[in-house]
């Protein structure tokens, strides 16, 4: 008894003895761990790039599309997180004295550690049965690797691991540590730590080894008999298939003899050494996850040319990223406003234009066998590369200039490179730019070219475009390398001649001053050195080669404009300091963090209407521009471009509606109104963006309606698909550059006194008259930017209007009214739009409620009435719209289908089984309905059940009834009928509730999760992070999901083509059962809609494991006993997570369907769950059983009242 009292007390404290564990590292030398410290964090860096270059390559590549990339790419991701679980914590740990790890942390590694390894070895077996389906049974590859296979290998291997780690772990969790804490390794190593326990072990370290060693020999084993499988069914085919079979293999064996070889060989030598364990497992952690990307590449041409694509993206996109972040900072951080800086900002602009020339186009190329280019294209392109080489060359002068001022005569610095002086140098640049590109075009423009048309290049290369013309071009090609070679020549002398002379003229005046001279021109130097190095070369090397030329183009294309930014801000200390401190708040010395807006109105009469108003039009005006927007996009009629512009014009209209109107009717009823800093600037930010595309796209409307009523010949060749995308291109470059300016004017204003904006949003004009200091000019200019910008597109437009009207009048009399019949949405809309906006700019007098109401009308009812508008007098729109909300008709028009409605064959045909469902399944939805109707009624009602977990539950109940009612009323009413038919709006608006409801329940399962977590693992904190706020996100973000989940499953599925077979076996429409009927090929479907579907299902039950984990490790940890309440109190909502999973993951999981089985899971998700949910939250819950009888009694009291 007290050996047993004893053991229960140690028990009780062992947690309190040893808190954290010692590791003993690598080693003690200091030279081992630098070669260690470099090795490593090269290797981790290497692995990570990579594996998730591997990861993007198979997402962006289309050609990559199939069963073995899929199950690469998830190796990639699971070697990214297996070496992240342990090299950061060892390359951390090197020069640390003390290697230190908390209890916590340990398990967590040693879990993700046995989760990841398990992961891996069913992938690789996964893997392996890939090659085998390919190597042998190749015709039925696509058919047994199909979707549902793959996410299945993913998820059994998912699983797997983590039922591995979860049984390591368990073994292990309550060990009592109370003696030594030193592991002699780098990471928490499972038999070490097993071995520090203050118990006797044996048994458990046995078992331990016996789970590892089992699914490593094991899986080992399937491996080899999967290869000799291969071999020998090849063999049998073909003695000469056997060297091919080994090649497609020899990447997959290479991969498991690394994984493998250490694991096998630490579970069965005999004589375990030290030294040896820590050398597998660094090589397992470290060295296996860096070869294996290098393994699968090195040989698979197809993964290569994707990662050389992906490789250039990425150094475009950087380029691009950087050039930009240095023009931002200069023209946005007031400190860099000199000389220097603006030629930088300069530089920046035309590097991402050279950038911009060849990148794109080599890129697109890379997969496509015809690599063409028009003549027109080529012409284009050689323009803009020789005019942007000869502006950056002058431009390099200037800089080059600029330094000299700078060091030979800084105080006469701001008097030589005054704006005028820098504005000059810019000018000269361009147009010496445009003259040198255009002497190179005059010379090759009219040249006959009838031959050949190929170029050994991935540009257009102006001397080998001359080779190709069907002339003597001896004397041109001369002519065009001497224009070349003289600026490039010329442009670096006078380089060189600057520095000798800034070096001579510092040297005259101070011996030291030499080197400051160099260190302030070296990053000059280098973007000199790397912009004409390969320049000099390509001119003066007696032996051309092409694949030299090539690599030297490349180098000019992607290269040098991805350095200079690099070069510019690396030892450049005062760039680097505004880099990051160039934020709104920080920036502006402000003492005002928020504005108060006063609003509209302080009457609640007139408030609650302008919320009932402003409410109705807001989503009134967002489901019509949707609705616009859905209408053109799935209906192929309306593919022009007028509809096309359309689209982008509800687009806009959308983003005007959103930008205030949210913000305006959630302040109604609020005392005070105020809004941030920077979410002021913000909304300034999208009113002047939207309002300047807005502005552009209408001009592009009014010409595309000039084009249709003045050249409806021509119409499809001007305002081809290319001019659309230019039109919509430049709406939102002219609307962003309109934007940054107006913010460049106001965003380093100080504000330190009054903070109240009379109006309901942040008006530009009024922010600026609360600034701290002189304002008027800066007033004048951001008028005057946004009136020329609103006053110049009206005139364009009316200028539109009158040209048509003219045309039109000159060749027909009547022509005009029916000009003016076709224009009137257009003027409509023109007027709406432009009116209020010159009203306010123009008026003289200006009034306080006139602009509000202006605003308003912009804000709310311009969005609202355009769509009406367009649609009112617009019949192909009409009609078009008629077919979108019939869905039935647009199949029958639009996809030549025969179907209108689907058959249920049901759930049987015995009378007597048909009885009992109907009984059993009506008790159980009216059960079901009242269930979950009184806990909802009793969250309401009850006062003691207004608190988070109750809040959740209530809505968890709502969801409930929708489960069930989506489904049972159609189920039980078809039970009878000979029959059962459902038409296809109806079909499609099952499986859209389906899908929104069963996203929701995971979403809010998550967040009842969350709350038991706080409520267990942090009481004291519960209400401070469970808030009215945090609960009413939950809600929303679960709608949300749930809504989008389902508007994807809908997006794959609503245009699909029924011509045949309309029957499912099934008593509901099933979206696989749905999708299977289509008269197309629906493989890649399937495969989209089982991944998004699975996706969502096992990552939300994947991330409830690990929370119910993490509850259970924290509370052990501060009680030993506190892990069977903590599952007492978890039970319920376990319970309700397998009810709802269990099907879900069976059902996707499962590798042979069954009909029935399925069937069955149906019935019990729609039916059995919905019905259990109530009964399992309020069996064991005395609070809510309390609730419910008050509730019951209150309502009999009431009854007997009216009565």
């Amino acid at each position: 008894m007290r050996l047993v009292m004893a053991s229960e007390a140690m028990d009780e404290v062992n947690h309190s003895v040893v808190s954290e564990f010692v590791f003993l590292g690598l080693s003690n030398s200091w030279e081992i761990q630098l070669f260690l410290f470099l090795s490593s964090s090269l290797f981790y860096v290497a692995t990570l790039m990579g594996n998730l270059l591997i990861v993007l390559a198979v997402i962006s590549d289309p050609r990559l599309k199939s069963p073995m990339y899929f199950l690469l790419a998830n190796l990639s991701i699971i070697d990214m997180v297996f070496c992240s679980s342990i090299t950061p914590k060892m390359i951390y740990d090197l020069f640390r004295k003390h290697k230190t790890i908390s209890f916590g942390g340990c398990l967590v590694q040693i879990f993700f550690a046995h989760a990841i390894g398990g992961t891996e070895m069913v992938l690789l077996i996964a893997m392996a049965f890939d090659r085998y389906v390919a190597i042998c049974k190749p015709l039925h590859y696509l058919t047994i690797m199909s979707p549902r296979m793959c996410i299945l290998f993913l998820v059994t291997s998912w699983i797997i691991g983590l039922i591995h780690s979860v049984t390591q772990l368990a073994f292990v969790v309550d060990l009592p540590f109370c003696g030594p804490n030193e592991l002699d390794s780098f990471f928490c190593d499972l038999p070490g730590f097993i071995k520090l326990a203050c118990t006797e072990t044996y048994t458990l370290g046995f078992m331990v080894t016996a789970n590892s060693g089992f699914i490593s020999v094991a899986a080992f084993l399937i491996l080899i008999i999967s290869y000799i499988s291969i071999l020998v069914t090849v063999q049998k085919k073909s003695s000469e298939s056997i060297s091919k079979a080994l090649s497609t293999l020899s990447a997959h064996v290479t991969v498991v003899i690394l994984f493998f070889g250490p694991l096998i060989f630490f579970y069965i030598w005999p004589f375990p050494i030290s030294h040896l364990d820590k050398f597998l497992a660094l090589f397992d952690a470290v060295i296996t996850p860096f070869l294996n990307p290098v393994i699968y590449t090195f040989r698979n041409k197809d993964m290569k040319v994707a990662m050389r694509r992906l490789c250039a993206q990425f150094v475009n996109y950087t380029s691009m990223m950087g050039n930009l972040v240095i023009v931002f900072t200069v023209t946005l951080d007031a400190h860099l406003h000199s000389p220097m800086y603006f030629l930088l900002a300069n530089l920046s602009i035309i590097d991402m234009l050279f950038c911009s020339i060849v990148a794109p186009k080599m890129i697109c190329d890379i997969f496509k066998r015809h690599k063409a280019i028009s003549f027109w294209g080529c012409i284009t392109q050689i323009f803009i590369s020789h005019a942007v080489g000869g502006t950056e060359m002058v431009l390099l002068i200037a800089m080059a200039f600029d330094r000299y001022v700078a060091i030979c005569k800084p105080l006469h610095y701001l008097t030589i490179m005054s704006p005028k002086m820098c504005v000059s140098f810019l000018v000269t640049a361009w147009i010496i730019g445009f003259s040198h590109s255009l002497i190179q075009i005059v010379f090759v423009a009219d040249l006959p070219f009838c031959g050949p048309n190929v170029l050994d290049t991935f540009y257009c290369d102006l001397p080998r475009l001359l080779r190709l013309a069907c002339i003597n071009t001896e004397e041109l090609q001369f002519m065009v390398t001497v224009n070349s070679g003289f600026i490039s020549v010329g442009s670096f002398i006078l380089l060189v001649i600057s520095y000798i002379f800034i070096l001579f003229t510092v040297r005259k005046h101070s011996s030291g001053g030499l080197s400051k001279a160099l260190s302030t021109l070296s990053a000059h130097i280098t973007v000199v050195i790397l912009f004409f190095g390969p320049l000099m070369f390509f001119y003066t090397w007696p032996y051309p080669t092409s694949h030299l030329d090539k690599y030297l183009a490349i180098f000019d294309a992607f290269i040098t404009p991805f350095l200079n930014p690099v070069i510019y801000t690396f030892r450049n200390k005062e760039m680097k300091v505004e880099m990051p401190t160039n934020s709104m708040e920080t920036a502006n010395h402000s003492m005002v963090t928020e504005f108060v807006l006063l609003g509209l109105t302080n009457s609640w009469e007139i408030q609650f209407l302008l919320f009932l108003f402003s409410s109705m039009l807001y989503v009134a005006s967002m489901m019509g521009n949707s609705l616009i927007m859905l209408t053109v996009i799935y209906d192929h009629h309306l593919h022009s471009p007028m509809y096309f512009l359309l689209t982008n014009l509800s687009f806009i209209d959308l983003g005007v509606a959103s930008v205030t109107s949210p913000k305006m009717i959630y302040d109604l009823f609020r005392k005070h109104k105020v809004i941030s800093f920077s979410g002021c600037i913000t909304q300034i930010f999208f009113i002047h963006i939207i309002g300047g595309v807005e502005m552009v796209l209408l001009i592009a409307m009014a010409f595309d309606r000039y084009v249709a009523i003045c050249k409806p010949l021509h119409y499809l060749t001007i305002m081809n698909p290319r001019m659309c995308i230019f039109f919509v291109v430049a709406a939102w470059m002219v609307g962003f550059i309109h934007s940054m300016i107006q913010l460049a004017f106001v965003v380093k204003l100080p504000f330190c006194g009054p903070n109240v904006l009379d109006s309901f949003y942040c008006d530009l004009p009024q922010l600026i008259k609360l600034a701290c200091t002189d304002t008027y000019r800066l007033g004048l200019m951001v008028t005057a930017n946004s009136g020329f910008i609103s006053v110049g597109s009206f005139i364009i437009l009316l200028i539109s209007y009158v040209v048509i009207i003219l045309i039109v009048q000159k060749h027909s009399s009547g022509g005009s009214s029916k000009a003016l019949s076709t224009l009137s949405a257009h003027i409509t809309v023109v007027v709406l739009f432009f009116g209020p906006l010159i009203f306010i700019y123009a008026w003289p007098s200006p009034s306080v409620y006139l602009d509000k109401f202006l605003a308003i009308f912009d804000a709310v009812l311009t969005p609202f009435l355009n769509p009406i508008i367009y649609t009112f007098r617009n019949q192909e729109m009409k009609v078009a719209m008629k077919r979108s909300s019939l869905p039935t008709q647009s199949m029958e028009t639009g996809n030549h289908s025969l179907v209108t409605e689907f058959i249920f064959l049901g759930l049987t045909n015995s009378w007597e089984i048909k009885v009992f469902l109907f009984v059993f399944s009506s008790i159980l939805y009216v059960s079901c309905i009242m269930g979950n109707c009184l806990i909802m009624l009793t969250v309401i009602y009850d006062p003691h059940l207004h608190s988070p977990m109750y809040f959740l539950l209530a809505n968890l109940s709502f969801i409930d009834l929708g489960v069930s009612s989506v489904t049972c009323p159609r189920m039980i009413y078809d039970l009878f009928r000979k029959h059962k038919v459902i038409s296809f709006s109806s079909c499609i608006t099952q499986i859209f509730f389906i899908h929104l409801i069963g996203s929701m329940e995971m979403v809010l399962l998550i967040a009842m999760a969350f709350d038991r977590y706080v409520a267990i693992c942090k009481p004291l904190h519960y209400l401070t992070i469970m808030n009215p706020r945090m609960c009413i996100f939950f809600v929303v973000a679960a709608w949300m999901v749930g809504f989008i989940h389902a508007i994807v499953q809908l997006v794959f599925v609503i245009d699909l083509p029924f011509c045949g077979p309309n029957v499912l076996d099934s008593f509901y429409c099933d979206l696989p059962r749905f999708i299977k009927l289509a008269c197309t090929d629906t493989y890649r479907l399937q495969f989209m809609v089982t991944a998004n579907s699975g996706f969502i299902s096992v990552g939300s039950f994947i991330i409830l494991l690990i929370s119910y984990v993490v509850i259970i490790l924290t509370v052990q940890k501060h009680s030993s006993g506190g892990s069977s309440k903590a599952l007492s109190t978890l039970s319920a909502h376990i319970t309700v997570v397998v009810l709802f999973f269990g099907p879900l993951i069976f059902f996707y999981t499962w590798p042979s369907p069954s009909m029935y089985l399925d069937k069955f899971l149906a019935i019990f998700d729609a039916i059995i769950t919905p019905f259990l949910n109530p009964i399992i939250y309020t069996f064991r819950n005395q609070e809510m059983k309390v609730a419910m009888k008050r509730v019951c009694s209150q309502l009999i009291n009431f009854r007997k009242i009216s009565k």
